[in-house]
């Protein structure tokens, strides 16, 4: 807490419960966590309270919730399995963390990946934490989506040059996926297929498609295909089927972040 006196200070309108709360945001967030992690998460967040007070309320309050998370989540892990993170990981990740805080669903991911790093049964790799830094809602929600896939189909909408040299074509939409929530559009799913590749959680291989072609008659029932054939005809689509599938780094990163 600030040792500002002033009366105006925002803090003399905060509950002395909610206060004294905040001030022990640093505190070892429980011995079943391990010293190590412990001691890390001293070092990355024990000067957060220095923040403009302004923030600190918000941030102070999100923080909380994250240490109560991450309890709850290394609690469940039997004590068998429990270990010392190692601390390259742990101070990465939390390090990385503090600017994820506020988010729920990457905080999440922090959550998974400390926990990870305690449980002996994990393997987990420094550059995870980055990884996630590196990420947003969306790439998480895709990636998500190979929890239980290891490969998903995927297109490219392109046009033919001209009916006369059919071999010759224009690629409009790359990376196109259906498995994706409602509320994400196809270009927001595209474009994290993007940054999962950039990233080497996930491949799309050249020349690489399911062979039944059933399973891509779907990408000629969306809106942006229908767009397509109204601009340039029928004749002149090109759907170039393909597929995603995860990389081995893909494969571990979400067994121990998501």
């Amino acid at each position: 807490m600030s040792d500002n006196n002033s009366s105006k200070s925002i803090f003399n309108l905060i509950p002395d419960s909610f206060d004294n709360a905040t001030k022990n945001l640093t505190d070892l967030p429980t011995k079943t966590i391990g010293q190590t992690l412990s001691d890390c998460w001293y070092l990355v967040f024990g000067k957060l309270s220095h923040m403009a007070e302004k923030r600190r309320i918000k941030y102070a309050t999100e923080l909380e919730k994250f240490k109560k998370e991450l309890t709850s989540s290394i609690e469940t892990i039997p004590d068998e399995f429990r270990v010392d993170a190692d601390s390259q990981v742990a101070l990465l990740a939390l390090n990385n963390a503090k600017f994820c805080v506020e988010k729920e669903d990457l905080r999440a991911m922090y959550v998974k990946l400390l926990s990870s790093a305690v449980d002996s049964r994990k393997t987990v790799h420094p550059a995870f934490s980055q990884i996630i830094l590196s990420m947003d809602y969306i790439d998480a929600v895709i990636l998500s989506q190979f929890k239980e896939k290891k490969h998903i189909p995927i297109c490219n909408y392109n046009i033919y040059d001209s009916e006369i040299h059919p071999s010759k074509y224009q690629m409009l939409a790359t990376n196109i996926i259906m498995q994706k929530p409602d509320n994400i559009s196809l270009l927001e799913a595209s474009r994290s297929i993007d940054s999962l590749k950039r990233l080497g959680l996930i491949d799309t291989p050249i020349g690489v498609r399911i062979q039944d072609d059933i399973t891509y008659d779907i990408f000629k029932q969306t809106e942006l295909y229908n767009d397509l054939v109204s601009n340039y005809s029928e004749q002149l689509v090109y759907i170039q089927k393909g597929i995603a599938i995860l990389t081995n780094l893909g494969a571990s990163f979400i067994d121990c972040c998501l």
